[in-house]
């Protein structure tokens, strides 16, 4: 993964922290009862779809039926898919910008110098993450994995294709080291 990320670097750039998020299990204390809320709501939709369908019509087509348990299948797999993406990523600081590496094709970066605000903000079960870009801040305690999968892009700029306007490292095992090199661009952004 470390290639990918070398492969991008401009001259002179050179990586000065690096890290991945903690492990973290699916159903955690503070995020259980969303899941669990998930889970219930979308068999509950699907079967009273499936119930309604099936009594309206006589002569019901069975791919409607399986259609309905797909989508409901697939929208109860979000949380599994949600974890494995952020287990996945990869940070890195580097002298000029963040990266967040989530594959080889997903890779997002943010100069170090439009990166408007920094915070470690906890999560609802106190992983610290470190948010970057005041854009994302609003709404950030509640929605940090989400985020953390899906960093803030700036749609109508076409021409800076991978730049973010803000993105989430996700439950950092080494806060303090990146938050040191964070915390240097402000002295070089005001020298």
């Amino acid at each position: 993964m470390e290639e990918v990320v070398k492969n991008r670097l401009r001259q002179g750039e050179t990586i000065l922290w690096q890290g991945t998020p903690e492990p973290f299990p699916l159903l955690e204390q503070g995020n259980r009862l969303s899941v669990l809320r998930l889970w219930v709501v979308t068999v509950v939709l699907a079967a009273c779809l499936i119930a309604a369908y099936c009594t309206q019509n006589i002569e019901w087509e069975m791919r409607f039926v399986v259609g309905i348990i797909v989508i409901a299948l697939l929208v109860a797999s979000a949380p599994f898919i949600e974890r494995m993406r952020v287990r996945k990523e990869k940070f890195y600081l580097t002298n000029e910008r963040a990266f967040l590496v989530m594959g080889p094709k997903a890779v997002f970066a943010m100069e170090l110098s439009a990166i408007d605000a920094v915070e470690v903000v906890e999560d609802v079960e106190n992983h610290a993450c470190i948010a970057m870009g005041s854009c994302i801040f609003e709404y950030m305690r509640k929605e940090m994995r989400w985020r953390a999968c899906h960093p803030k892009i700036n749609m109508q700029d076409s021409e800076h294709r991978g730049q973010v306007d803000g993105m989430v490292f996700y439950d950092v095992a080494d806060v303090k080291g990146a938050m040191e090199i964070l915390k240097q661009r402000h002295l070089k952004k005001s020298a």
